[in-house]
């Protein structure tokens, strides 16, 4: 008899580790967002490519531009590039949070974004390309925004 009892608890308990293990596996879930707001891409992922941001600055006009990232509650990105004899010769590159006022970085809780916004507008100047700026891991939002940003400076300077 005990031979019996102990067999059919094997059993049961066989078979709730298969259809537990079995009934457990959900597809994959979106990565969450990142702490500047902006949706996050998972790992293993490429950022989205912004053909617009890629080239360099031959054959743009020379001079200031201004643009600015989409503006959602948790804030956007402003930048200010000059060009001169077909370089881009400066960036400065802002955050603004929510309520439209310059984010002080040595006070931002988000090293990856603080990382970003000091070495994207480095890695700009020397590479001429904002296509062939690196991409910080975790702040893949703010790397988006820059692209953003640089298209339509890129798009201003074709059209004047």
């Amino acid at each position: 008899m005990k031979r019996l009892l102990l067999c059919l608890l094997c059993v049961f308990v066989i078979t709730g580790f298969l259809f537990g293990c079995a009934q457990n596996r959900q597809p994959a879930e979106p990565a969450p967002a990142q702490e500047d707001g902006t949706p996050g891409t998972g790992e293993g992922t490429q950022p989205p490519q912004a053909p617009e941001a890629a080239g360099t600055a031959e054959g743009l006009k020379d001079g200031t531009y201004e643009a600015e990232s989409t503006h959602t509650d948790k804030g956007w990105y402003s930048a200010k590039v000059t060009i001169q004899g077909g370089k881009y010769t400066d960036i400065k590159f802002i955050k603004y949070d929510g309520e439209g006022k310059e984010v002080d970085l040595s006070q931002y809780k988000h090293p990856p974004a603080v990382q970003a916004m000091e070495q994207y507008p480095k890695q700009f100047l020397e590479v001429q390309d904002a296509s062939k700026v690196d991409v910080i891991s975790g702040a893949t939002g703010t790397y988006e925004s820059f692209l953003e940003i640089i298209a339509k400076i890129r798009q201003d300077a074709k059209s004047q």
